[in-house]
């Protein structure tokens, strides 16, 4: 009995033993540290790294213990569990933690060592009898699914349930007294029965090493848990900061393309004799290209209203380019016909092929009451306003930068005294109400230019049209589209 209980201990202290090593080599690499990280192995992954050290411990463990408990059956003399140690549990073991810890291979070898784990128990459990406590390790065998990582949710319920069914098993065999070594011993295979002292001494030490488990097991799942949560929680900081990162840059970019779309708008209004010119352009929160420009000569006023396609920097660094060849082609050319041919055609070797720039430009001669109109595109066309009468000038053309070598038909109106020309962009005739209507279909635009006072100023009939159209809108805040409004009143 003496020798049984010194076996027993020396398992028992073994087991503290790896357990106080393993936690020691920890520390020494880093683990408890802040300061420094126990080194990963390359083959394993982050998110396997936790059942890595459990591994690296149990195995071991497990090992040690096998070896004490054939120490432990030769000397009670259970030969069958001796022969199922040596020729199946070992080896499975040992190759297990070397394919565990060298190669990085996780689930085959757990799954392996769980099934071993049960069948063993189970095999001792029938053989040496309930009172000896194997039945625990069974029981103790449905929590270790749990801390393997590589284990899918099907493999896991499978793992747990093949210990609960062996386990009710065993227990049906105690509780209706089921003895199936009467038919081993048809194969002349004898077992020896052990005393009630030794009975005793092996229920306390599984119950022990069960208890050890338990706690170890229990304590790695915590970890793995906690190791989540905290993975996860790094996780949602990175998108978190991400994402301030991408908004600041948006709202950095939106800043630069607010600035190019303001730089483009003229900063004086153009006097000339005959006429009165005045412009409006409030900005979308998404900024667009919507840009206006005043072209002055010595004979003429050119007037363009222009919308580039796109929203964001892109739209304004497209609509800073075209304002530019807009104002070079004018240095050469002095029909608007010709100035929109040259723009078209030098916007089709510069731009990508999904932009385009859609532009309506109107000539006004110094020396007489007459405007010629050339448009590329854009679908809201000039009105004029006469009398009360409206007239949609509808000068027609592609738009700029789609097709190379457009010719564009001019349109000549002869002007008249309190006449009005209105040039725009959609952000004007396309808002929606409540309804989904658009402002221009509604006829409430129509309405209110021809009931335009005619004591009404340029400048007054630009701010009561854009005032208007405002109030039309569901909600100006969530508007998506710049409104751009030139107006030009003869005198």
């Amino acid at each position: 009995m003496l020798i049984l209980i010194l076996i027993s201990a020396v398992g028992f202290l073994g087991v503290l033993l790896l357990t106080l090593y393993h936690r020691l080599k920890q520390d020494n690499d880093g683990f408890f540290k802040q300061n420094r990280q126990l080194t990963k192995p390359d083959f394993v992954a982050e998110s396997d790294f936790r059942f890595y050290l459990f591994g690296d411990l149990y195995y071991p463990i497990a090992i040690w213990n096998h070896l004490i408990l054939i120490l432990l059956f030769w000397h009670t003399q259970q030969w069958i569990l001796i022969i199922f140690n040596i020729a199946l549990s070992l080896p499975s073991l040992i190759s297990g933690w070397y394919f565990h810890t060298r190669k990085g291979k996780f689930k085959l070898p757990y799954i392996l060592f769980c099934l071993e784990l049960i069948i063993y128990n189970g095999l001792s459990t029938i053989i040496i009898g309930w009172e000896t406590g194997f039945h625990y390790h069974v029981l103790v065998s449905t929590l270790f699914p749990l801390v393997c990582t590589s284990l899918s949710r099907f493999e896991k319920i499978i793992l747990t349930s093949v210990s609960i069914a062996t386990y009710v098993f065993l227990s049906a065999i105690h509780s209706f007294h089921l003895d199936f070594l009467d038919f081993l011993t048809e194969f002349h295979i004898i077992f020896d029965e052990i005393d009630a002292d030794t009975t005793r001494l092996f229920f306390i030490t599984n119950a022990l090493h069960c208890l050890i488990a338990m706690v170890q097991i229990l304590t790695q799942y915590i970890k793995i848990v906690s190791l989540t949560e905290s993975r996860s929680k790094e996780l949602q900081d990175q998108i978190l900061q991400q994402e301030r990162e991408v908004r600041q840059s948006l709202e950095e970019e939106l800043i630069d393309a607010q600035r190019m779309q303001t730089s483009l708008l003229p900063e004086h209004t153009p006097e000339i004799g005959g006429i009165q010119v005045s412009a409006l352009s409030i900005p979308a929160l998404e900024v667009g290209g919507d840009f206006y420009e005043y072209l002055e000569g010595q004979e003429d006023l050119k007037i363009a209203v222009a919308d580039v396609s796109g929203k964001g920097l892109k739209a304004a660094m497209n609509a800073v380019m075209a304002s530019g060849i807009l104002n070079l082609s004018n240095t050469y050319q002095k029909e608007v016909s010709r100035i929109l041919f040259d723009m078209n055609v030098a916007l089709c070797n510069s731009m990508e092929q999904d932009m385009n720039v859609t532009m309506t430009l109107a000539q006004f001669s110094r020396e007489s009451k007459q405007m010629t109109l050339v448009n590329a595109g854009q679908h809201a066309y000039p009105l004029l306003v006469r009398k009360r009468e409206v007239q949609q000038l509808q000068a027609k053309g592609l738009a700029l930068g789609m097709m190379p070598s457009i010719t564009y038909k001019p349109l000549a109106i002869d002007l008249q005294s309190e006449d009005i020309v209105l040039f725009m962009t959609d952000g004007i005739t396309e808002p929606r109400n409540s309804q989904g209507v658009m402002y221009e279909s509604s006829g409430r635009f129509h309405k209110l230019i021809s009931s335009l006072q005619e004591d009404m100023t340029a400048e007054e009939i630009a701010k009561h049209i854009v005032e208007d159209v405002t109030d039309y809108m569901v909600d100006d805040k969530e508007r998506d589209d710049d409104i751009t409004l030139v107006v030009v009143k003869v005198v």
